[in-house]
């Protein structure tokens, strides 16, 4: 593997400030290079940056390509993301992602096994540890078995034999040549770990070239040594003709001349002696992943993995078997038949669960930010609003479809018939009624980015406002989007297009909207 990443002139403007300011650098394939700075630097935004995350100036190439041009990028760029949906497995996250990115499945067992979590894959994400979410987000990133790398923080949240396992993982990576790029807030990690260092603070580029000219420039020829025999320790390290000078926290700080970066890990006397590089100048150590057949297979592995996607599905038919039955047991219905009395108010709150599904799609994504995964492998806002409608609305379908049979099966249930007059038309309209609910759904997601508040609004528009307006205004609810198109659900009554037709432009503007706001808003 040959490319190396190339970075020009990276800025990004705040209101109160620029928080990254005319960033270049590039990154050489081959070696591990590293990204420091301290915390608020401005590393996490730079990685945004280049992946198109953030809106900015300038511009990065990944072998002489920008993220967005990338035919394949799940399968050319690896990123670290450790962002996941608590209650999907580890496995169904991978999936989901291989498919998204044209991946075979296959790789996902193989880099379950790669990052050592072979044994979980079926276990929740939520039941992790920080540092299994590190592994798996890892994993994640090694799923196209990627050229280039990009680690935020790879090492956060890892016990010591984890951060060991992480720099022998990214050196044998390097080793392969690929590209890898890795940042932390520690010099000492980064001692230990990169050939080439990149340190910025405050936005500003401060250094980048090689880790020991760094070091040559910048580092100070002194060790802080912590040990439960300070005195003792001293005295030896005095007598071997180092200088040394007691902290008043009981440190020793002794003067090295050269200090060898690489092991600061070494035993004396009863307890460990941890030395850290101490470092002047600022900076203190311590198939095609973009069709629209692969969007479309993402979202629906996202959705089916989920058991609130199923809950809210099969609530509605529940709920509709439970009303067939009722209107089943009736003998009485004036002339009405007992399936098509059925559907009415059910029908509405059926709906407001197929809703919930869509809204799932963007909300569950802001909740538990994975937006940043799905923006990363679908890209294309339009692509990731049209996969979600097709998904949401399809779901919404197969939950109107639900809704008949079961309501269907609880009227038989109850000893009534089916099959009286204007059934044809109830059934279209129940299922008309989800499928706009659905996109409905995925539309208020997208707009207000909040599961719960969305479909609470959905809710409270279907049952309450629409009655108030119709009563107050004295507006024939046929016009109204929801019951407009609810009452071609409902026995009896004479339904209207108007509904329906303000339903579906509400819904269609309202996904235009979504792709709008995507296209504008930093993920």
């Amino acid at each position: 593997m040959s490319g190396e990443i190339r970075v020009s002139g990276l800025t990004k403007r705040y209101r109160d400030g620029v928080g990254v300011h005319e960033l270049s650098f590039v990154v050489r394939p081959g070696v591990v290079t590293g990204f420091l700075g301290p915390n608020g630097a401005g590393k996490s935004t730079t990685i945004r940056l280049m992946l198109g995350l953030a809106h900015g100036e300038g511009r990065t190439t990944f072998g002489g390509r920008s993220y967005a041009e990338l035919p394949d990028p799940v399968r050319t760029v690896g990123v670290l993301a450790d962002a996941f949906h608590p209650a999907r497995t580890a496995a169904a996250h991978l999936r989901m992602v291989a498919a998204g990115g044209g991946v075979p499945a296959r790789r996902v067992r193989e880099v379950l096994a790669t990052v050592g979590l072979e044994a979980v894959g079926g276990k929740a994400v939520g039941k992790f540890s920080l540092g299994m979410k590190q592994r798996l987000g890892l994993a994640t990133a090694l799923l196209g078995d990627p050229e280039f790398l990009l680690l935020d923080e790879p090492a956060n949240g890892l016990d010591p034999e984890g951060v060991r396992w992480i720099r022998r993982f990214l050196r044998r990576l390097a080793d392969e040549g690929r590209t890898v790029f890795a940042s932390s807030h520690l010099l000492a990690e980064m001692s230990q770990l990169a050939d080439d260092l990149i340190v910025i603070n405050g936005g500003r580029l401060l250094s980048a070239g090689p880790l020991e000219e760094f070091v040559g420039r910048h580092a100070h020829s002194e060790v802080v040594v912590r040990s439960p025999d300070a005195v003792g320790l001293g005295m030896v390290l005095t007598r071997s003709g180092l200088r040394v000078r007691r902290e008043p926290a009981g440190e020793l700080v002794v003067g090295t001349g050269d200090v060898e970066l690489r092991g600061v890990e070494r035993g004396a006397g009863a307890g460990a002696v941890r030395a850290a590089q101490r470092a002047g100048g600022g900076v203190h150590g311590g198939d095609g992943g973009g069709s629209m057949r692969n969007a479309v297979a993402y979202e629906w592995f996202r959705a089916r993995s989920l058991r609130s996607t199923w809950v809210l599905v099969l609530g509605a038919g529940v709920l509709q078997f439970a009303s067939g039955w009722y209107w089943g047991l009736k003998r009485d219905l004036g002339g009405m038949d007992a399936f098509g009395a059925s559907f009415g108010l059910v029908a509405r709150l059926g709906a407001i669960l197929v809703a919930a599904v869509g809204v799932g799609a963007f909300g569950l994504d802001h909740q538990h930010g994975t937006v940043v995964t799905t923006r990363l492998v679908l890209r294309a806002p339009w692509r990731i609003v049209v996969a979600r409608a097709l998904v949401g609305g399809g779901l919404a379908l197969a939950g109107g479809v639900l809704m008949v049979v079961l309501s269907a099966a609880g009227v038989l249930a109850g000893g009534g018939s089916l099959g009286g007059a204007g059934t044809g038309r109830v059934v279209a309209g129940v299922l008309l009624l989800a499928v706009l609910s659905g996109l409905a759904g995925v539309a208020l997601g997208g707009l207000l980015r909040h599961t719960a508040l969305a479909i609470g609004v959905f809710a409270v528009w279907a049952l309450v406002v629409e009655t108030v307006v119709a009563l107050v205004v004295d507006v024939s609810p046929g016009v109204l989007p929801f019951s407009g198109t609810a009452m071609w659900s409902t026995a009896g009554v004479e339904p209207g297009w108007s509904g329906p037709v303000v339903f579906a432009g509400l819904a269609v503007a309202g996904l235009v909207a979504v792709r709008v706001v995507l296209a504008r808003r930093d993920a």
